[in-house]
């Protein structure tokens, strides 16, 4: 996935909610193709003036789909934003030279999808309209597209070359993200925005280096015409193992396969191919926010006591005050408790790091920042930090690892998209403290089955349980603001098992008794035993949630004493 963090300029689609088009006339037509009855689908449309925008297909579209060039004699000229997103079974998809524009996510997890033929019109393709599209082989861009989404192809894992038509003059960020077949780009020599060399991607003065394929091996020598580097330029790029940069170019230096600029005072880029631990250099005072996303054998760091700006503790990149977190290595596994001194966490600073099992925050912070720990799969607990307020938004996107997760009374406000596609998730506990839960905030938690709410009813975003179907909602009867359903799902009282706390004192040979108990209205018995075989009422019966302080004169006289609490 697209970390959110980079998405500031994508269209997110919501999985569950069509597009809306205002002002348009909503049509339905079943279009009996030419194909096996199996393959037969009804494509849904809309009329935007004198043309046709082709929105999805009901049923799904499967097998072969040959979207039609005209519909009651009106050009077809667009496929509309999400249109057969998450239509798997597409096997082949063939597109007239009428369409001029793919939208936003058009044809997003189309995984099956080997080939697309796409019509001699196409002006654009939408941000992230062939996401996921892990089966595709190969696309022949069109002589007239124009621009090229963020995303386009992000993750289209099995596509080996790619040739950018020389009518080409934009081409979005991560478009071809996670393409990791992916071995060269071929420019034409006409196009006036970009060019090509040794199969990287430049822009036309060959002076800006705009995307490294992530299907090359090795180590990079940077041209020396070469002043600008995209930000996300090498990231995915995991056979990259060094870079060597000539000394007469004017902007960039490199030490030990890594990339600085020319001062080695900024750290620019790191190799993902990259094996081991790295001691950062004495020099460096700022690296860039995305420099080592995606190393995912990078197992530590060390660094100097005479840098000014960056220490490390136990492998882990700090300030060098130890008050930020700023990168934790992608090729560390098991728990990690992050330091009491830590107050902020780095942007991305644990992203993607799989291998990451456990975490405790601590007291120190006071919020989660957005897209913390997005991607961290291996992450099977948390303990958030009794000072923590707010989980930023996507905070803990596909954390797939995580079974259960408890949210303090301390925290107000759950982002949007915070536990998004956590798939692992069975039971959530909210404190009572939350009076904001943003959209989408577990959306895709498909084995969600029980939120326990502590408190007052919060405000709500949309979709925040879509894609949870047997998901029950808890809440305590002495709080409002409930009702029978909530966000969309079935609501059920809270009742709290009664629990038993016992403490000795034996100056006084005396069992202190705490009986507390969730509804506060249930008479309780106490019983103890020696042998957990015969058991013995103690002298009274009381009710829930009060203190019971009861004196067993023969607690100090046995090896062993058991109790148990028994409702009446």
């Amino acid at each position: 996935m697209i970390p959110k963090s980079l998405e500031s300029n994508f269209i997110v689609m919501n999985t569950h909610t069509r597009p809306v088009f205002s002002n348009l006339i909503q049509c339905i037509l079943f279009l009996l193709l030419a194909l096996p009855s199996s393959l037969r689908a009804g494509l849904l449309y809309s009329k935007v003036g004198n043309t046709i925008t082709i929105t999805g297909s009901n049923p799904r579209a499967t097998g072969i789909l040959v979207i039609p060039a005209t519909l009651g004699n009106l050009p077809v000229t667009s496929i509309g934003n999400g249109a057969f997103g998450g239509c798997e079974g597409l096997t082949s998809v063939i597109l007239p030279s009428s369409v001029t524009s793919i939208g936003d996510w058009a044809f997003w997890n189309c995984w099956q999808l080997p080939t697309i033929t796409l019509g001699s019109g196409l002006t654009s393709i939408g941000e992230s309209a062939f996401e996921e599209c892990s089966g595709l082989i190969t696309v022949t861009l069109p002589n007239k597209v124009s621009s090229i989404g963020g995303g386009a192809f992000y993750g289209c894992s099995r596509l080996a070359s790619i040739t950018i038509p020389d009518s080409v003059a934009f081409i979005g960020e991560l478009a071809f993200f996670g393409c990791s077949g992916l071995t060269g780009f071929t420019v034409g020599g006409n196009n006036l925005a970009y060019s090509s060399r040794d199969g990287i991607l430049f822009n036309k003065a060959q002076t800006s280096l705009v995307a490294f394929p992530a299907g090359l091996t090795g180590v990079y020598a940077i041209p020396d015409t070469i002043t600008s580097i995209g930000e996300l330029a090498f990231i995915g790029c995991s056979g990259l193992t060094g870079f060597t940069v000539g000394g007469n170019n004017p902007a960039y230096g490199s030490l030990e396969g890594v990339l600085f600029n020319k001062a080695r005072t900024s750290l620019v880029a790191f190799p993902p191919g990259w094996i081991g631990n790295y001691h950062l250099p004495d020099s460096v005072t700022s690296i860039g926010g995305l420099a080592f996303v995606g190393c995912d054998d990078l197992t530590g760091f060390a660094v100097g006591g005479n840098n000014l700006a960056f220490s490390s503790r136990e492998g882990v990149l700090l300030n060098k005050a130890q008050t930020s977190l700023v990168a934790f290595p992608a090729g560390m596994t098991g728990g990690y408790t992050i330091p009491d001194s830590i107050t902020s966490i780095g942007e991305l600073a644990f992203f993607g790091r799989t291998g990451l099992t456990s975490l405790i925050l601590p007291d120190s912070l006071t919020s989660i920042g957005e897209g913390s720990f997005e991607d961290c799969s291996g992450l099977t607990n948390v303990t958030i930090g009794k000072n923590i307020t707010s989980i930023g938004n996507y905070a803990f996107e596909n954390c797939s690892g995580l079974t259960s997760i408890t949210i303090p009374k301390n925290v107000t406000s759950i982002g949007e998209g915070a536990f998004i596609y956590c798939f692992g998730l069975t039971s959530v506990t909210i404190g009572s403290g939350v009076k904001s839960i943003g959209d989408s905030a577990f959306e895709g938690c498909e084995g969600l089955t029980s939120v326990y709410f502590q408190g007052d009813a919060p405000g709500i975003g949309n979709g925040v349980f879509h894609e949870s179907p047997n998901l029950t909602i808890y809440y305590n009867p002495s709080k409002i603001g409930w009702s029978t359903t909530f966000a969309g799902r079935p609501t059920a009282r809270l009742v709290t098992p009664p629990t038993l706390q016992t403490n000795y004192d034996p100056i006084r040979n005396e069992v202190v008794f705490v009986v507390n108990d969730g509804e506060g209205n249930t008479e309780y018995l106490v019983e103890h035993s020696d042998d957990l075989k015969q058991w013995s009422p103690l002298s009274y019966t009381f009710t829930g949630s009060l203190n019971l302080y009861e004196l067993d004169p023969q607690a100090g006289t046995r090896p062993f004493r058991f109790y148990r609490v028994i409702q009446r």
